[in-house]
């Protein structure tokens, strides 16, 4: 089983191989593969609290865990791993690949059960637009070789789950610490590395709101970067959070400014889009604008991310929840 941060997925006989996403989608996949599983490989990935339904005790118990990372700070942080190697993962998945043909030899093509993801069906919801559809849309309309960063947040789990990258194009996560507004002000230094790239920037509106500024960087340099701004006037996550612990939740909900008219107070494009259908003329306008640009997408509330703090499933998970708090005397 390889746990990877890449763009791609694939299965082999023995072992998985898991596309880059929201860590709750890789403790989905975890339970699936796990079971089956000998060998983990874990490349660039933390194996933090949501990826390993809170750092369950047992769950690589009887595998052997091979963990691949650039930090040293990260390996045997939360699980202890049989080898590990401080590396990239380019270098090290060639290194690991050569050494592996060299002794086995060579093998039959493995089958690989693809999972589309750009085309999976999502309900439509009241209230906005689908945080979902739009990552898809962002997939299919991103430019050749253009990078999609994204900020911590539910919107980061919807980019994770359903933005489709070609080849030659990135998806950057926040690291480990999942710092808010990171790549709001991080696209500065990205486009001026790689002006002949298109810089995307998806992140939720509390993100914007705590680093919005950067816009007038961008406008003073000429930097055609687009921040798409997934607006729900709420911390979605941290709400989440708080109903999993506490049943109810308080100061998670907020006005916001018009962004879109912020944005063209500070000289660059600004728009407002409530349907799909205005998002995808929007992102094409500012695609072909070359001019730093907000888009202020107004998501529904009633789309939640998938998340389960059990291996088990999303029940099992609400049992367990409640178990401990009649345990605790939360209850």
């Amino acid at each position: 089983m390889l746990v990877k941060s890449g763009m791609s997925s694939a299965r082999v006989p023995g072992s998985a191989c898991m596309r880059s996403m929201e860590a709750s989608e890789i403790a989905r996949l975890i339970k699936e593969s796990i079971p089956d599983a000998e060998v983990v490989i874990a490349i660039g990935n933390s194996l933090n609290q949501h990826a390993t339904f809170g750092y369950r005790e047992g769950l690589f118990a009887n595998r052997t865990l091979i963990h691949i990372n650039i930090s040293e700070m990260e390996i045997d942080k939360a699980y202890k791993a049989d080898y590990a190697l401080v590396s990239d993962a380019k270098p090290a998945l060639i290194a690991l690949i050569d050494a592996l043909q060299q002794k086995v030899g060579p093998r039959p093509p493995a089958r690989v059960d693809h999972r589309d993801y750009e085309a999976r069906l999502l309900l439509p919801l009241p209230g906005g637009i689908h945080p979902g559809k739009m990552a898809q849309m962002m997939g299919r309309m991103l430019p050749p070789h253009g990078i999609v960063l994204a900020d911590a947040g539910a919107h980061l789990a919807w980019l994770g789950y359903f933005l489709e990258l070609a080849d030659g194009q990135n998806f950057r996560k926040p690291g480990t610490f999942g710092p808010m507004a990171g790549h709001v002000n991080g696209a500065i230094g990205l486009k001026l590395a790689h002006p002949d790239r298109a810089v995307v920037v998806g992140c939720g509106d509390g993100c914007y709101s705590l680093s919005g500024f950067e816009l007038m960087t961008a406008v003073e340099h000429s930097l055609p970067i687009i921040w798409i701004i997934f607006n729900d006037g709420e911390f979605k996550l941290i709400k989440l959070y708080q109903m999993s612990a506490f049943m109810e939740t308080g100061l998670v909900e907020f006005q916001n400014p018009d962004f879109a008219a912020y944005a063209r107070a500070c000289y660059a494009d600004g728009y407002t889009v409530e349907t799909l259908e205005e998002f995808e003329r929007a992102f094409a306008a500012a695609l072909a604008s070359k001019r730093p640009s907000v888009i202020d997408a107004k998501i529904t509330r009633l789309a939640l991310p998938h998340y389960s703090p059990s291996p088990e499933g999303t029940i099992a998970g609400i049992l367990e929840m409640i178990e401990a708090r009649f345990r605790g005397g939360g209850l």
